[in-house]
This record gives C-alpha cells, structure tokens and sequence, in this order.
C-alpha cells in the first residue's frame, strides 16, 4: 500500500469491510501493520492487513474487490502471508474468521481454536496455522 493508492476504488461487497478505506490500510501501514496489496494495471484486487504479534503474524484483514471474487485473489494474499511468516521466522498465522470465511481458511490449512463475538462483526472463529520454518545446519 503507497501513497498513490490513496483514494483507490475499493469494494469487497461486503458492507462490514467496505466501510474501510484505502486511506485506512495506508494509515494502518504508517501506524506499523504491514499491508500487502495485489494489484494489476492500477486496479487494486485485494488487500491483507498483518500485524506481528509475539512469534506469530495476525492476519487482521483480509479484503478481496468484488469483481474478482473466485479468482484466487485470497489465496494469493494468503499464500503471501504465511511466506512473510516464514521470512520472519515466526511460528504461524493466526486469525478470526467470518463465518463465511472459515471453509476457505480450513482449505489452506487453518485449524479453528475457538469462538469469539465482535461487536462489530459478530461470531469470529479464532483460527491458526502453524509454518514449518526450515533450520539452517553450520557445519
């Protein structure tokens, strides 16, 4: 996320994520968060708002545009995730998934911990995924 993408149309179709803008994941990657974005030809496709927490990295939020929902967009950002997680040599992803969500993040390999209700998003089912990192040997 730069500057230039600031003011970017920006739609997942779903009202609950749509109320945050392109200026808030700026904000949020000024702030610290680590925000990945999969654009092509200017037209942002999706956006993954991470955190590190300790030894694992949040997936705050993930938000696919709705045109290119079914595309492999998500599981792109994902992928990109857990290879962020290994470069930092973090033990795992965790994140809280919508219910509509789980199915997909269960497909990539997410195992469900437990469930929590958001005021704002209602039931999210706490989710994790632990990345093998591979030890260097020194001889």
């Amino acid at each position: 996320m730069e500057r230039r993408d600031v003011g970017s149309p920006f739609f997942s179709g779903d009202p609950r994520m749509d109320k945050y803008t392109t200026k808030d994941y700026y904000n949020w990657k000024r702030k610290g968060d680590i925000v990945l974005v999969i654009e092509d030809n200017g037209i942002i496709k999706g956006i993954a708002d991470v955190v590190v927490k300790g030894d694992y990295l949040l997936l705050d939020m993930i938000a696919v545009h709705a045109l290119f929902h079914g595309q492999g967009v998500g599981s792109k950002l994902l992928n990109k995730v857990e290879e962020l997680a290994g470069n930092m040599n973090k033990k795992g992803v965790i994140l809280e998934a919508l219910d509509s969500a789980v199915n997909f993040y269960r497909k990539h390999g997410f195992v469900p911990s437990h469930q929590r209700i958001d005021r704002e998003f209602g039931v999210l089912t706490v989710m994790k995924k632990e990345i093998r990192v591979l030890e260097t040997v020194r001889s």
